[in-house]
């Protein structure tokens, strides 16, 4: 009889729980910005500490990357796992966005270019070759993006 009263009691919480819709088939979802919000990563502090560092004009607030799932030709380092970055800059221009390697992501040492004018203008990370050399632009997957985790992170 001990035996019937736990399981009985097992049973009942489960049914408790698929009544009152925990279970996976009911859970709505996520809508459009919830899915950009869930590719948002944090920034590794090397990869802040030189995106920092590297800004001359304005400070560099808190910075966020969201890996693209485009494929980058122009350079092999960003061939594949490129990152866009993103961080609001003050007191201007605004949000800037950066595109690293994997390599430069993790460890902060790495390809690293400005993608947008804001970027460019506060950055010398890539101010010699133009971003379609490398591919990136406003319309790469990943890009708006990481400009909205960055409008989230501050």
């Amino acid at each position: 009889m001990r035996k019937v009263v736990p399981l009985l009691a097992v049973l009942s919480v489960s049914a408790w729980i698929t009544a009152c819709g925990a279970s996976p088939e009911t859970t709505p979802a996520p809508k459009n910005e919830e899915r950009a919000a869930s590719r948002c990563e944090k920034v590794p502090k090397p990869l802040a500490k030189a995106l920092r560092d590297g800004v001359k004009r304005g400070k560099l607030g808190r910075l966020s990357g969201v890996q693209s799932r485009d494929g980058f030709g122009g350079f092999n380092s960003l061939a594949e796992n490129a990152y866009f970055v993103s961080g609001d800059v003050r007191p201007s221009p605004g949000v800037a966005t950066w595109i690293v390697s994997a390599e430069a992501f993790e460890t902060g040492g790495g390809v690293i270019f400005a993608v947008d004018p804001a970027a460019r203008a506060v950055s010398d990370f890539g101010v010699d070759v133009d971003p379609s050399v490398v591919g990136a632009s406003k319309d790469s997957d990943g890009f708006a993006e990481s400009v909205k985790c960055a409008g989230k992170a501050g």
